[in-house]
């Protein structure tokens, strides 16, 4: 187990996760923002693998989520390498499967994800590339407070650059919290 949220968990990405996985990649509504689109289930194989060999390089990488209510794997969030505008970063990036959409899960993940960036992992800053007219996303980084940076082309689409440099306010307590909640079931 990586980390608990109020209603989710968010562990490393398996085998057992493998057919999951690919539905959530091989649906075109949820692969509309990514620069592959959707997935084959032998492209979606080999990026587990991928995202798996991350644990082991960086100590982090793209989590499994998963509600806490009944086990159900939603999509996934984490953080990945990444170089953009000149520099190695780190990344945020989350998505979810379309049944979980508008049920708050995103940013939930996506706080937790960043939560432990610069506790758990501390890193000096994160960035998440969000497309000019992905809305949901955009929602998501503002309340997470994300910066508003440069507008660059990257995979062929116009995408602004968010960056975080500290802690969010949202993010303040998260631990104690969760962990009493855990202790007190």
């Amino acid at each position: 187990m990586i980390f608990t949220t109020e209603r989710l968990r968010l562990r490393e990405l398996t085998e057992d996760d493998a057919q999951s996985f690919y539905q959530l990649l091989a649906d075109p509504e949820v692969m509309a923002y990514s620069p592959s689109g959707p997935l084959s289930l032998e492209q979606a194989t080999k990026l587990l693998t991928e995202y798996q060999v991350m644990y082991k390089n960086y100590g982090f990488g793209r989590w499994a989520v998963e509600t806490k209510s009944n086990n159900t794997f939603i999509g996934y969030s984490g953080l990945a390498p990444l170089a953009v505008c000149g520099k190695s970063t780190i990344e945020l990036i989350f998505r979810l499967q379309r049944n979980a959409w508008g049920q708050g899960y995103g940013f939930e993940a996506a706080k937790a994800a960043v939560y432990l960036a610069f506790t758990r992992f501390r890193l000096p800053s994160i960035v998440t590339l969000v497309e000019t007219d992905n809305e949901a996303a955009k929602a998501i980084v503002a309340k997470l407070g994300m910066q508003s940076g440069d507008t660059i082309n990257r995979w062929g689409k116009e995408v602004t650059c968010y960056w975080l440099k500290s802690l969010p306010d949202c993010c303040q307590g998260m631990e104690e919290v969760f962990l009493a909640k855990e202790h007190s079931s």
